[in-house]
């Protein structure tokens, strides 16, 4: 029975290891997923930044096209400037040229109106030539009165006809010069006033020709003003707009910069990560081999109560055989008289090979202290936790009982009939009673190694725990019977709590290391990597500790229902 609930409650023990190992494989498997989804995340964030940079690389290629060609267009819009700057030129000398011939024109004008002025006195001079030609007329007409008057007076005088014939003449070569002078003004008046028609007209062609070229001029110059305005415009435009595109360069090339050192830092989180999972494998393996030592020393404890209840039996018969022998004595002593010389003898040999019980009980109870001290340490160093001694293999039943003077003697089967009265009256209690002695001895030799874990789990861990979670009940097999196989049902349970709350206290212990180290790295990294990583080891040592809490609890009431069963 009692090698049952041993059985019992290490394969409880070995579920809830189970247990735990699957939820830190689950807890590893989410670790790693989130690390894969985390490492697909940032793959797509640098092959949009990459996609990006292109982008922004083309974009900036594109701007500097464009720059080019307003460069391009800039500067034949200076070409046609200069090319407009000539024509302006040439028109400036043009509109010089025409205000030369303006000049020229007034100057024309000054020359018609000389000439005009020299006609009106030459017509004034004809006017006067005709006066005189009359006067001469008149002159001739008297002239010819005369020289009638002088042929009636030639006969007067021939002298003053000669005279007047004279002077006659002379006034008809006056009259012809004038006649020709008038002719000669004439024809010069007439070829002034045609060089003055064409000159006008000259001037006015000249005039609506230069009129015409300035307002073509004025009208190439406003469009050119414009078109320079335009490309002025266009210029700055294409300046501002390749500024802004240096500038969104800039800032493309800074954020690919912090996208670089984003995907570093990444990296390295993932570089944490991968080591943080490692260190979840190392742990996990350490959980594997503190199941195997659990599981090597539940095998032991098995082995080693199985070894007692042997022992046990052996105490049994070790202590009805000096009360058979007592009795057989006692009967052959009223049967034959004469044997009492042998009796203190025999007494004394059957109180010697009591006294060898007595003494092997208690080296095989020291024997399992010292195995149960050498489990421990061996769970401790990490060893191999069940391997008893050379000499535990040998039930205490089997091992040759040597009387006092040393030889070895075997245990008596005696066939002689024990009476039923003394047996029940005297026999049975005195075992019993026995018994319970090395029950007694036995839990206070057990109390004595597990005093620490127990003030362990019953003091320091209920003291400061909240009334958080759930109790675990008592063991069915235990409940509702105080017999010595619940008691040691229960002790062994106890004994694998214990074994539980020390692995769990380990485990706290790694976890408060790991914190620790994960807060100096944020303080020094200030990462928000490390930030999860702390928060996430501080709720991994909170459950941990609620777990001990527990088995604190669940020690301190087995432990309760321990000292009720003895009672």
């Amino acid at each position: 029975m009692g090698a049952h609930g041993v059985s019992q409650a290490a394969a409880q023990a070995l579920r809830q290891l189970q247990d735990q190992l699957a939820a830190a494989y689950t807890d590893l498997a989410a670790c790693q997923e989130e690390n894969a989804a985390l490492r697909a995340d940032a793959r797509d964030i640098i092959q949009a930044q990459h996609a990006e940079v292109v982008s922004s690389e083309a974009r900036a290629t594109k701007a500097e096209e464009d720059h080019e060609a307003t460069q391009g267009l800039l500067r034949e819009l200076k070409t046609a400037l200069e090319a407009t700057l000539v024509d302006n030129a040439k028109c400036k000398a043009e509109v010089a040229q025409l205000a030369e011939l303006k000049l020229a024109l007034e100057s024309c004008r000054v020359a018609l109106q000389a000439a005009k002025e020299r006609q009106k006195e030459s017509g004034e001079r004809a006017a006067a030539a005709a006066s005189a030609q009359r006067s001469a007329e008149a002159a001739a007409a008297a002239a010819e009165r005369r020289a009638a008057d002088a042929e009636c007076l030639r006969r007067e005088g021939s002298s003053a006809a000669v005279h007047a014939q004279s002077q006659l003449q002379s006034f008809k070569q006056c009259l012809q010069e004038q006649k020709k002078e008038l002719e000669r003004l004439g024809n010069s008046n007439a070829l002034l006033e045609f060089r003055c028609d064409s000159a006008e007209a000259r001037a006015d062609a000249l005039q609506a020709e230069a009129a015409e070229a300035a307002n073509r001029h004025a009208q190439e110059a406003a469009s050119l003003k414009e078109r320079l305005k335009e490309e002025e415009g266009r210029r700055k435009a294409g300046e501002e707009q390749a500024l802004r595109m240096d500038g969104v360069l800039t800032a493309l090339r800074q954020e690919a910069t912090a996208l670089r050192l984003a995907a570093d830092e990444h990296a390295k989180g993932v570089c944490e990560m991968r080591v943080t999972a490692e260190a979840a494998q190392r742990f996990l393996d350490q959980e594997r081999g503190m199941r195997d030592a659990l599981t090597n020393a539940l095998q032991h404890t098995e082995t080693t109560m199985q070894r007692v209840l042997s022992l046990n039996h052996a105490l049994v018969e070790s202590f009805a055989e000096p009360l058979i022998l007592a009795t057989c004595w006692q009967q052959q002593l009223q049967a034959a008289p004469d044997l009492t010389s042998s009796v203190p003898r025999r007494a004394e040999a059957s109180a010697s090979h009591h006294h060898r019980r007595q003494t092997d009980a208690e080296e095989a109870l020291e024997d399992r202290e010292r195995a149960v001290q050498t489990q421990d340490s061996h769970k401790s160093d990490g060893g191999d936790g069940n391997r008893p001694a050379a000499h535990d293999h040998v039930p205490a039943a089997q091992r040759p009982v040597t009387n006092p003077d040393g030889a070895f003697m075997e245990p008596s089967r005696d066939t002689a009939r024990i009476d039923p009265d003394t047996l029940e009256n005297r026999i049975l209690p005195a075992i019993a009673r026995h018994m319970a002695e090395i029950k007694q001895q036995q839990a206070a030799s057990e109390a004595q190694p597990k005093q620490a874990a127990r003030v362990r789990g019953t003091t320091t861990f209920t003291s400061s725990s909240g009334q958080r979670g759930g109790t675990r009940g008592i063991p069915p097999s235990t409940a509702g019977a105080p017999s010595t196989t619940g008691r040691e049902q229960v002790e062994a349970v106890v004994m694998s709590l214990e074994d539980e709350l020390a692995v769990l206290d380990l485990r706290y212990a790694e976890l408060l290391r790991q914190q620790q180290h994960h807060r100096q790295c944020a303080n020094n990294k200030s990462s928000s990597n490390d930030l999860d990583l702390e928060e996430e080891v501080a709720h991994a040592a909170a459950r941990v500790r609620e777990a001990m809490q527990r088995k604190g609890q669940q020690i301190q009431q087995l432990w309760q229902y321990t000292a009720v069963l003895k009672t």
